[in-house]
């Protein structure tokens, strides 16, 4: 999102457009966004998220960032897969959504069902670094496909040449 990249002057913006309209949906989530990634300001991120969803409980991107929040900074895993589901419930094919289910998934020890996630994910971004490595991890530990997993791995190196977890 091209307004957030001055983040400074994305976080002044958009609390200027919620003095104008506090019920603006993509102000909301874009403020949710910067105070999450940004600020690490998890509850009103959280919060604002949850105004998101009272005014459009289809905002897909909504969805994932708060799925995301709950896994990575609540811990709560069961309201994070929630709002994964929910996600693609909306937009079967959100690949922050496919990627981030299939993760969970696989942290639990669901190989399999984290290979269907990982694998429709890949679908929609061929070129989605971090999913590409996660279904080569998997297949070498839990499939004993070294041949599989060496082939995404090279894909890896192909598209990010400096990573180095896959180095």
């Amino acid at each position: 999102d091209a307004a957030l990249e001055d983040r400074p002057g994305a976080m002044d913006m958009c609390r200027r457009a919620l003095d104008a309209d506090p019920d603006d949906v993509a102000t909301l989530s874009r403020y949710g966004r910067l105070l999450q990634e940004d600020r690490g300001d998890y509850e009103e991120a959280e919060r604002l998220y949850m105004r998101v969803l009272e005014l459009d409980d289809s905002c897909t991107d909504v969805l994932y960032q708060l799925g995301r929040l709950l896994d990575e900074v609540r811990g709560d895993l069961s309201g994070a897969e929630r709002m994964y589901r929910r996600a693609l419930q909306v937009d079967d094919k959100h690949a922050g959504s496919l990627s981030a289910l299939g993760l969970l998934l696989d942290e639990q020890g669901n190989s399999e069902a984290a290979e269907i996630f990982y694998r429709r994910a890949i679908g929609v971004a061929a070129e989605d670094v971090p999913t590409l490595y996660n279904l080569g991890v998997l297949l070498q530990t839990a499939r004993g496909d070294a041949a599989g997993a060496a082939e995404l791995y090279r894909r890896v190196l192909s598209l990010a040449p400096r990573d180095l977890e896959t180095l």
